[in-house]
């Protein structure tokens, strides 16, 4: 990391590329989506080692003399370090509603978006982590039970673990049609241009528009993706931060197509894997 220190460029650690999102993890998008709309100068690497991060999560960064890990604490630190300002227009209201949005993206709707994928329907995430990580999908499929079972763990500890299915998917469509309400006839949240805020809700639905026939696996999934003002909602924002999205999504199942759609990978469709994973009853965390 000494060469990264010195070159004055923010270098951003991140899970890889997803088949359907700049990243596998949401706040690791979050960051990357804030970085580009503030146009700032940085290097983007994918890794599955968190060694070098302050709390062994992603996404984190090395800038100078800093490291840092968390989005928010790193989002707080650019648009210092950096003058940043897409927020500037926004009024004290505009600033604590956004923040309150953030807040239901990260702490109910992320949480939920997973625990969809890795309980009710593992074929998503299965087919997600697959082509992201250039595995077989029978080894995608023991990675996302591995994972899911630590978290089924921590999520039975806490209070949203007591929901019903339909209870934590209603949930996460309310908050969806919050977030409808909030854009309204907006090109973005709160007017005209994009700000900081959009970063959180770009980051955890844009892989709605893109994950194609997985998101019929999910009635709340398709529900999303056929959202008139959310999917035009996200469609402005990846022409502003990603405008190459296509390229890195195609590059990304282009690279590790090889090894996933081996012969072992058992290439199932997604109601036969569905079926397979359901009893498994897992959740994956991510890092917010």
């Amino acid at each position: 990391m000494a060469a990264q220190r010195e070159d004055g460029k923010v270098h951003l650690y991140i899970f890889p590329r997803s088949p359907w999102a700049p990243s596998i993890s949401s706040p690791c998008s979050k960051v990357e989506t804030f970085l580009r709309l503030a146009n700032i100068d940085h290097e983007v690497i994918e890794t599955l080692n968190t060694c070098g991060s302050p709390n062994e999560c992603v996404p984190f960064i090395v800038h100078r003399d800093q490291v840092l890990s968390d989005s928010k604490r790193i989002i707080e630190y650019l648009t210092t370090e950096f003058e940043v300002q897409l927020d500037d227009n926004l009024n004290r209201l505009d600033r604590a509603t956004g923040a309150a949005l953030v807040e239901m993206v990260d702490y109910s709707m992320s949480p939920t978006f997973y625990r969809i994928a890795f309980t009710l329907h593992p074929s998503i995430a299965t087919a997600m982590l697959s082509k992201a990580l250039g595995m077989p999908r029978v080894f995608a499929r023991l990675m996302v039970s591995h994972v899911g079972s630590r978290m089924q763990s921590r999520l039975n500890l806490a209070p949203a673990g007591a929901l019903t299915p339909e209870q934590y998917e209603n949930e996460f469509l309310r908050d969806c049609e919050a977030v409808e309400q909030q854009i309204g006839d907006k090109p973005f949240l709160f007017g005209d241009e994009p700000t900081s805020y959009d970063c959180a809700v770009y980051a955890l639905l844009i892989p709605f528009v893109n994950m194609k026939n997985y998101a019929e696996v999910s009635d709340v999934y398709l529900t999303v993706a056929q959202s008139p003002i959310l999917v035009e909602y996200l469609h402005r924002l990846t022409e502003r931060a990603f405008p190459d999205l296509e390229e890195l999504m195609v590059a990304t199942t282009v690279a590790r197509s090889e090894v996933a759609d081996s012969p072992a990978s058992l290439d199932l469709d997604p109601e036969e894997e569905t079926a397979m994973g359901d009893e498994d009853g897992r959740v994956i965390r991510l890092a917010y």
